[in-house]
């Protein structure tokens, strides 16, 4: 009770709990079971700690089976030599297996460990499942996310957030967007939406230019694409760099090009209601990405653009969000993919039927911004 009652010591348990759990190998499933299962609510929420209980433990016969292995590892006994335990349990140690074999673990997605350290952030970016054993149920995905966005917003005003502080502010920009493609369930949730919009607020809202933001950005998305396709191919920093130049057409190019498109379909779908995709979309204008995705949401966005402004805008608010990014432009000239996109926003009439002009009152944010780019 002394130790919950001291913020500080408590923060300092929150962080070393979530770095000990990405840090968990193969074999270490009913440790990582104990853990979760001993550590008070306000550390992990019960949500988080019961849902990833199930992944690790129990999705699967076969994470059920190296469940019972790992409490025998924990039981100090020799899996690596034969004998006593071939009789006991039938089969060789799953633990042993997957380190002189490792396809298994690439074969078998369903021994989930090691999530790797930056497991929390990946679970914004994930899709739950509920789980269809009737005897363990975990919360919905609306209440798992709210949960794990509550423990990030806790580490980031921590004395000792290393286990976030350690990823850039632009991979955790990346993490934190891939909330707009859950399930409007979870958009829905008034507390995911304040949290979300104070954390992209933060992330985005670094010192300088910008570019590291958007380079890490584009190089955690290439990452994930590449972790879900099962790819080995991995990011050179050079790349990383080539891909916000103004015309990529790489790969990595692409994928960004992708989630930016899959987030403008949920927007036009269902999110152009709610403020976090207000604030989420606007990102792109804010930070210097490549005039090709400010064109692809232009686009996309074409009848419903005053709805990327709400009512808490002000012409002031809006000038101030693009200042920086206008001065991150100043070195390269403007092309004429984003200049074209500027012209089609300022001779834009509110409908096929209507001649009234653009203007700053019918689309706000878009209206400043194709202003601003064309004077300068």
């Amino acid at each position: 009770q002394y130790i919950m009652a001291d913020n500080q010591i408590k923060s300092l348990i929150q962080s070393s709990v979530i770095k000990l759990i990405g840090n968990f190998e193969v074999g270490e499933e009913s440790l990582a079971a104990m853990i979760l299962s001993s550590t008070p609510p306000d550390i992990v929420p019960s949500s988080l700690s019961t849902f990833l209980i199930h992944e690790f433990c129990f999705r699967s016969e076969r994470t059920y089976i190296q469940f019972i292995h790992s409490q025998l590892i924990q039981q100090c006994i020799n899996l690596r030599s034969p004998g006593h335990f071939d009789k006991l349990i039938g089969l060789k140690s799953l633990q042993y297996e997957a380190e002189i074999d490792p396809t298994i673990r690439k074969n078998d997605p369903t021994l989930l460990l090691p999530v790797g350290k930056h497991w929390l952030m990946l679970i914004l970016a994930g899709h739950v499942e509920q789980s269809r054993d009737s005897d363990f149920k975990y919360d919905t995905s609306s209440k798992i996310i709210e949960d794990t966005l509550q423990v990030i917003t806790n580490m980031e005003s921590s004395v000792d957030s290393n286990a976030i502080n350690k990823l850039s502010n632009g991979s955790k920009l990346y993490f934190v967007l891939n909330i707009l493609l859950q399930d409007e369930e979870v958009i829905r949730n008034s507390n995911v939406q304040r949290m979300a919009i104070s954390l992209v607020s933060k992330y985005g809202s670094t010192i300088g230019d910008g570019y590291d933001v958007v380079s890490d950005f584009i190089g955690t998305c290439n990452q994930h694409s590449s972790l879900i396709h099962k790819s080995k191919t991995k990011s050179d920093p050079e790349d990383i760099i080539k891909l916000i130049s103004l015309q990529s057409t790489e790969e990595g190019g692409q994928v960004l090009y992708d989630f930016v498109d899959d987030l403008c379909t949920a927007f036009c779908e269902f999110g152009a209601q709610y403020e976090i995709f207000i604030r989420c979309m606007r990102i792109f204008f804010v930070l210097p990405f490549s005039p090709r995705i400010i064109g692809l949401i232009i686009r996309k966005l074409k009848d419903v653009l005053a709805l990327l402004t709400d009512d808490k805008d002000s012409l002031d608010l809006i000038i101030d969000d693009l200042k920086r990014a206008l001065h991150a432009r100043d070195k390269w000239r403007d092309t004429t993919i984003l200049l074209d996109t500027c012209a089609f926003i300022l001779s834009k009439t509110l409908s096929a039927s209507s001649n009234r002009p653009a203007t700053y009152r019918n689309l706000g944010f878009c209206y400043v911004f194709g202003v601003a780019s064309i004077s300068r």
